[in-house]
């Protein structure tokens, strides 16, 4: 049985026939005769959630790649600048940002978001927790604050809260 991914990495339907196994994704029209052919075909739900990931320590981005490229698209960022202008051009539902970071530090960033735009859901990492920081957080109206190293198991649960929350 072979695999073919198609186009995005946003899930829309899985077939199974004989000889085949399709993962169809979006953007990607399923025409009828392919739906045929399907000993079964299922709908996934569209389940992603747009991620702007942004740190400047590549052992984090690598861990939390990994941890969410799977369910979700991310785009990353190793400061604030660059993950700024990606949030302006892009359609974010979610920022994951470190707060010590070159050029912009997260907490900037989240001021620059907020400027912008009160909704998108601003998670905030860090590994060296202040009082000063974590009021910071809260004056800007971060969703959740958390330190390094994650608690994976509380980060996941906030993130299925958002996802839900989106729709």
């Amino acid at each position: 049985m072979a695999r073919l991914l198609l186009i995005n990495n946003r899930k829309i339907g899985h077939c199974i026939s004989n000889d085949i196994e399709f993962l169809y994704l979006q953007n990607y029209i399923i025409s009828d005769v392919e739906k045929q052919r399907c000993l079964f075909f299922v709908n996934i739900p569209e389940s992603f959630v747009n991620i702007l990931l942004v740190d400047d320590d590549i052992s984090s981005v690598i861990a939390l790649k990994n941890l969410l490229e799977h369910e979700h698209t991310l785009k990353i960022a190793s400061n604030g600048v660059d993950a700024f202008e990606f949030y302006k051009t892009g359609n974010y539902d979610v920022v994951i940002s470190d707060i010590m970071m070159p050029k912009m530090d997260g907490i900037e960033l989240l001021k620059a978001i907020r400027k912008n735009d009160k909704d998108t859901h601003v998670i905030i990492l860090t590994g060296y927790p202040s009082a000063k920081n974590i009021k910071a957080a809260k004056r800007y109206n971060a969703y959740e604050l958390f330190t390094k190293p994650l608690d994976v198991k509380r980060f996941m649960k906030v993130l299925a809260q958002i996802e839900s929350s989106i729709g």
